[in-house]
């Protein structure tokens, strides 16, 4: 069983998104990438460089969360939303 890490704070929420999507070399490195440990290890140390603390692991499940949440609240998830 996955042990869970402390929580995100907003603060930390938006330096992640800021590093990824302010950064065209890394969105393109993470699009259709299937082995991106090395993009994740740059964007891990940018939040440390403004010091925030997570690992390459909690970055990604991080940003496939806020993906997720993202295409249910846009209706691009499995399932559209009905009008």
């Amino acid at each position: 069983m996955a042990v869970r890490g402390r929580l995100w704070t907003d603060a930390e929420t938006r330096a992640l998104l800021d590093t990824q999507w302010g950064q065209d070399t890394i969105q393109r490195q993470l699009s259709g990438a299937v082995r991106n440990d090395a993009v994740f290890m740059r964007i891990v140390e940018e939040l440390g460089r403004q010091g925030f603390r997570h690992t390459v692991q909690q970055s990604r499940a991080k940003l496939k969360a806020l993906r997720k949440k993202y295409k249910e609240i846009n209706g691009q998830g499995k399932e559209k939303r009905s009008e």
